[in-house]
């Protein structure tokens, strides 16, 4: 039962790639797909909120999505949903478009391959991720940001690294917004100091 939600997590995750494309082609204005994305980010923490206390919602999560959540998300912690509507609207908000989007990508596609990667095939262990994993992430993150051809070598390159080293790392803060955010915040930097 576990391996089929770890694999519909990762297809959810690859879906994720849907704001960057949105923001890239569909909704060019950022405040108004990064205020949609907060919205919605409104609405997945009212539902957080209450998932435990309504009946109706408590029904939903341990019934149709029991297997989506991971087990501290099934014991009331907030779902990798939730923290991907924060974590896009806030760097759709903050970061120059291309940055945004190829950040956003690497969340979707470099945290999904990561996993992928270090479940399979991951024999050196860093915490409880894996050497493999991250080089994996690395790879795919380095793949996509192929397709942003304005961006240097050296912003994008050291954004993938900032990636999956925040994706790798046991902190407290979910990865669906700290990855984001943080090869976002370095990518600026970078390409400010170039």
């Amino acid at each position: 039962m576990e391996t089929v939600g770890y694999t519909f997590r990762k297809l959810i995750h690859i879906g994720n790639a849907f704001f960057p494309i949105l923001y890239l082609y569909f909704i060019p204005d950022r405040w108004v797909l990064g205020g949609l994305l907060a919205l919605l980010w409104l609405i997945a923490v009212w539902v957080e909120s209450h998932r435990q206390s309504h009946t109706w919602l408590r029904s939903v999560f341990q019934g149709m999505l029991v297997t989506l959540l991971k087990p501290e998300e099934r014991e009331g912690r907030w779902t990798g949903a939730t923290w991907v509507f924060a974590g896009s609207a806030l760097t759709i908000l903050l970061f120059p478009k291309e940055i945004a989007c190829l950040s956003l990508l690497f969340m979707s596609f470099g945290d999904t391959a990561a996993g992928i990667v270090g479940r399979r095939w991951g024999r050196i262990s860093i915490g409880n991720k894996t050497l493999e994993g991250s080089l994996g992430g690395i790879a795919v993150c380095l793949l996509v940001a192929w397709f942003f051809p304005s961006l240097s070598w050296a912003v994008k390159g050291t954004g993938a690294l900032t990636a999956m080293i925040l994706e790798a790392l046991p902190l407290a803060i979910d990865d669906n917004l700290r990855l984001p955010l943080g090869a976002g915040l370095v990518m600026t930097l970078l390409g400010l100091a170039i």
